[in-house]
């Protein structure tokens, strides 16, 4: 039987967390819900906090130091990969793996019991590409913009989980207003979706704190039949490759009918099963696989919205159809240039990524986006300090938004 590990990776930051979710994962080890635990993290992190450094001492842990990279990405992603790469390398091969982050996402009862009966198995069908073994298990997913999962937690074999250290920098310089999740999770399916390819060229960002914006980013997407089709593809996606929600098996069939319009799914009602919403963000995420499987057995309303929708998923079930689409930047579909076109219109100073210049000859392009935000580390110990300070206020920010919503 394949054993169970936990791989944490990361800084420390906060060392009463760190060190209450090593004493759970301690107590889960001698239970023999698993059977290791990592701390991947960087050179001298541990000289900064002595209390874990004495755990270490006592055996609590395997420890893997590496030197931080020198390349800043957004959201460290950089830093992120290389700290679960070798993470990984210190787990049996055929391993399955709890990732988690030092700081955020206390562990509890349900999360153990969820690891310990997880079904992930993933059947292979000749229409989609083969990318992992098993489906990878995870907290939650934002439901219209692809590939943004939640990368606090998430667990999965060893060998799959690898596949998400893709140091390809193509979301960065080929999509646009892209969040750091989806650096990680577009990384082993690069080039497999186009339709979500050439959507990730006009993406418009989530307006964090601004309603009345986020309601104009809402109406101009659902507007377009272009990006119904992304919402399908996601849907579709999401249910293929991942098991959404933290949820023990023997409470996945506890299914609640209820009639609901696919535009309700976006409303901070939170009236969808399956369905919760970032307030910050002013975003509908997928909690669970309730309105996954709802909105694939098709059991929405029937409205305008409703008939646009189900017609876009019967499209993109067609392997055909989704390999056949075409994303380039140059010379886009017209529903890509249209959305692009509405999203500008919407949401003034919103960037994209295809040919500004629509030249009729076809001899000169034009392509710009946002600026280059990769940079090279570097400054004072005083400007590093301050960066943390921000690191540590952004994710308070994010700890108090989550909080509203329970």
């Amino acid at each position: 039987m394949a054993e169970r590990w936990a791989v944490i990776c990361g800084l420390v930051r906060d060392e009463s967390a760190f060190l209450k979710k090593l004493d759970t994962l301690t107590a889960w080890r001698r239970t023999g819900a698993i059977d290791g635990i990592v701390f991947s993290t960087w050179m001298g992190e541990l000289d900064r906090y002595p209390a874990v450094a004495a755990a270490y001492a006592a055996g609590a842990f395997t420890l893997v130091e590496t030197e931080q990279p020198q390349l800043k990405a957004p959201g460290h992603f950089v830093h992120q990969m290389k700290s679960l790469y070798y993470g990984l390398q210190a787990v049996p091969n055929d391993a399955w793996v709890l990732r988690l982050r030092p700081d955020l996402a206390p562990l509890n009862q349900t999360i153990r019991d969820t690891i310990l009966s997880a079904e992930l198995l993933s059947h292979s069908t000749p229409d989609w590409p083969h990318v992992f073994s098993s489906k990878i298990l995870i907290h939650s997913a934002f439901v219209d913009l692809p590939f943004y999962i939640n990368d606090i937690i998430f667990y999965g074999l060893r060998s799959d989980l690898q596949k998400l250290v893709c140091f390809n920098l193509s979301t960065e310089y080929l999509c646009i207003n892209t969040a750091p999740e989806q650096f990680f999770f577009r990384g082993p399916f690069l080039e497999k979706f186009p339709i979500i390819d050439a959507f990730m060229q006009v993406m418009p960002q989530f307006t964090y704190g601004n309603e009345p914006a986020s309601v104009r980013r809402r109406n101009v997407l659902l507007e377009s039949d272009f990006f119904l089709e992304v919402l399908a593809s996601n849907v579709l996606f999401l249910k293929k490759y991942f098991r959404v929600g933290f949820v023990p098996e023997n409470r996945r069939g506890q299914k609640e009918k209820k009639e609901f319009s696919m535009a309700e799914i976006f409303l901070p009602t939170r009236s969808v099963p399956g369905i919760s919403y970032h307030s910050g963000a002013h975003a509908a995420l997928f909690e669970d696989e309730r309105a996954l499987d709802a909105i694939i057995s098709r059991e929405f309303v029937r409205d305008q919205l409703g008939e646009r929708f189900a017609a876009a998923l019967d499209r993109v079930s067609e392997t055909s159809y989704r390999n056949g689409f075409v994303a380039n930047p140059l010379t886009p579909h017209p529903s890509v240039r249209s959305l692009a076109e509405a999203i500008q219109n919407a949401l003034p100073g919103m960037s994209h990524r295809l040919d500004e210049r629509q030249d009729e000859q076809r001899r000169h392009f034009v392509v710009r986006g946002h600026r280059d935000r990769m940079q090279i580390a570097g400054g004072t110990d005083e400007t590093r300090r301050l960066e943390e300070e921000v690191n540590a206020l952004r994710r308070r920010v994010d700890a108090l938004n989550e909080a509203k919503k329970t």
